[in-house]
Formats: structure tokens, C-alpha cells, sequence
């Protein structure tokens, strides 16, 4: 496991804390942004802000951010995902963990993000691919407590070259 972004100081959004983590797993990496973001709600065809959780990744760290798997930054909204990173990281497989609930205003995963992950490689996504997800209008899970979101928990199994996220709900494990 290497750690590529940890900041602890006090910001005005949790999100800017958020730890960016590349697992090495054999010859698969897998890189797990959480909620890091690029800037605001921009098209994923933006540059990232320098200042953001994702330019700072790309000044400092490009060759550490090549993945095969990449869970994809902020529930795939306009706020991560820039071209530029999903370059960097060239990924085949992308996981958007999202839905069915509303991120405030907006639901998640924004459509011009989706169809960037789309060019880079094969989606899989907790709002679409998760039969439980699709069909509960709540959040399912340990998770289930009346805030937007939901439907993220993700397993992914790998074998040999084989790649397949699965999905699981409460205690499963």
C-alpha cells in the first residue's frame, strides 16, 4: 500500500482531507481516491486547480498514479475525474460508487464523467450494476441513516487477469 495524498489540516471541506491510496496487489494496482476532488463542478475536459487533491497528484506523483483499477474520485461528479488524471492513471477498469440518493442538489455520477470513464475504459457502477441499489429507493447497508448517498460498497475480485467488482449489502462479507 503507498500512500499518495494524506493532509490532516483543518479545511472547509472534509473532502480536502481525503487520503489517496494506490494498492499493489501482484502485478495490479488499484487506486482508491475517495472523495478527492480536481476543482469545482467543471466538464471533465477542465484542468485541474493546482491547489486541488488532484492537481497536486499530477505535479507531484504522475508515474505513482498508474492503476489498472481505479474507484473513482467523489462519486463520479464534475468535481473529480478530470481528463488529465484518468490519463494519468489509465485505468481499464473504473468503479463509480454512487446512488440512488441526491448529493444535495445534484444526483451522482454526473453524465459528461461517465461518458469520459467510458472512453478510458470499462465502468462499473453501485447505481446501475448493483441490483439491491437499483431497485431500493433508500440507502441499503450499514450506511442507512437518512443522509444522500448510498449503494457504495464494493468488493472486487481479482484472478489472473480477471477483474469483476461485485457488490454486497449489510454484513455480508
Amino acid at each position: 500500500m503507498t500512500i499518495l495524498h494524506a493532509d490532516g489540516s483543518s479545511t472547509g471541506s472534509p473532502n480536502e482531507n481525503s487520503l489517496v491510496v494506490r494498492l499493489t496487489l501482484g502485478s495490479t494496482r488499484i487506486l482508491l481516491v475517495g472523495d478527492a476532488e480536481a476543482g469545482g463542478r467543471k466538464d471533465p475536459s477542465s484542468s485541474a486547480s493546482p491547489a486541488s487533491i488532484e492537481g497536486i497528484l499530477l505535479a507531484c506523483c504522475t508515474s505513482d498514479l498508474a492503476a489498472n483499477i481505479l474507484v473513482v474520485g467523489h462519486h463520479g461528479s464534475k468535481t473529480s475525474s478530470r481528463k488529465a488524471f484518468l490519463d494519468a492513471v489509465s485505468a481499464s477498469v473504473l468503479i463509480v460508487s454512487s446512488g440512488p440518493n441526491k448529493y444535495a442538489s445534484v444526483t451522482l455520477p454526473d453524465p459528461e464523467v461517465i461518458a469520459e470513464l467510458t472512453a478510458h475504459g470499462q465502468v462499473f457502477r453501485t447505481d446501475q450494476d448493483d441490483a439491491a441499489c437499483a431497485h431500493n429507493l433508500a440507502k441499503v447497508g450499514p450506511d442507512n441513516d437518512g443522509k444522500p448517498g448510498g449503494c457504495d460498497n464494493i468488493r472486487v475480485i481479482i484472478s489472473g487477469a480477471n477483474i469483476q467488482p461485485s457488490y454486497w449489502h449489510g454484513s455480508e462479507p
